[in-house]
């Protein structure tokens, strides 16, 4: 709202393993050194709010794209559980929903969520009441979210390379999510970089936005979405199951955009099975007009440290290189 800065440390934690400045001698190095970054600040100080901000924020991005910033990727390391079904018709009246798919639907950012750390399954009702989840039969959601074909869903992976055993299972693919160092809010009274090492989902995701938009910075600019999402899970050496997601490998996308990228569709053959949803309209100003959403629900970080953040938005944009 006021300030983008963040307040609380986890949006700088995900912001530095996506593009801290590498080859300095200083603390960590990101995925992508060159990459830009754009904060978009969701929630207070206390890593808590309402999933309106959260619509505002995405609506925010979506006009960000509509008036011609090249945003590659979108980083979304954040989870909340809903009894709301991922059915077509239960999707398309959910605010949230409606939010991401017009962003989705411009198919230019690729929109990368963790996966979620109550050892659940995407897409599936929850087995028990714990944490978040008030009571079984909620689904964790942005990952459990159908019909939004440019989206990246991301578990954890431990030290010794299996699924962790608090990530949520079934995502698209999987990434490094313990004891993750990266960057923190600087300490005022100090000039050494803060470092700080977490664990959880949220570390994984933007490990995918980073080779996303490493992808996406070799890529001509007409790349879509879709067609980045398909070059990265197809470089994924490993077989996805609902226990086990593939995890990313550089060199099997980089030979795959050299063998198939001339071939992979510029949107999935999926696309018109959520035309129907009545997406947003722009006034003479430009601005979205408002969902009628509640301020009901609440949307919590993906951290397995702290359950109760939310942060920064991280959205990547082309690099330059």
């Amino acid at each position: 709202r006021d300030s983008a800065a963040d307040d609380f440390g986890h949006g700088t934690h995900v912001a530095g393993i996506i593009g801290a400045l590498g080859n300095n001698g200083i603390g960590i190095a990101g995925l992508n050194w060159k990459v830009n970054l754009i904060s978009v600040k969701a929630l207070d100080k206390n890593g808590s709010g309402y999933l309106s901000n959260v619509i505002d924020a995405l609506d925010y991005v979506t006009s960000l794209i509509n008036k011609g910033i090249k945003i590659r990727v979108v980083n979304l390391s954040l989870e909340s559980y809903f009894p709301l079904k991922p059915t077509h018709d239960e999707l398309v009246s959910f605010p949230l929903w409606r939010a991401f798919k017009n962003l989705d639907v411009l198919n230019k950012a690729v929109i990368v969520v963790a996966a979620g750390n109550y050892s659940e399954t995407i897409g599936k009702p929850s087995s028990r009441a714990h944490g978040l989840v008030q009571s079984a039969g909620c689904y964790v959601y942005p990952p459990s979210f159908k019909g939004l074909y440019g989206m990246i869903s991301v578990s954890a992976l431990d030290k010794s390379g299996s699924i962790a055993s608090f990530s949520n299972k079934g995502a698209d693919i999987s990434a490094p999510g313990v004891d993750i160092y990266s960057t923190w809010i600087q300490d005022k009274s100090s000039d050494t970089p803060t470092i700080r090492k977490s664990t959880g989902t949220s570390m994984a995701a933007p490990y995918i936005s980073g080779l996303s938009a490493l992808i996406a910075s070799i890529m001509p600019n007409n790349t879509t979405a879709y067609q980045i999402k398909q070059i990265l899970l197809e470089g994924a050496n490993a077989s996805m199951t609902a226990s086990e997601s593939g995890s990313p490998n550089i060199r099997a996308a980089l030979e795959y955009i050299e063998n198939n990228a001339s071939k992979i569709p510029a949107k999935s053959s999926k696309w018109a099975e959520y035309d129907d949803y009545n997406s947003y309209e722009s006034g003479s100003s430009g601005e979205f007009y408002d969902y009628g959403e509640e301020d009901s629900g609440t949307c919590n970080g993906g951290s397995f440290d702290f359950f109760t953040l939310i942060f920064l938005f991280t959205l990547v944009k082309k690099s330059s290189t």
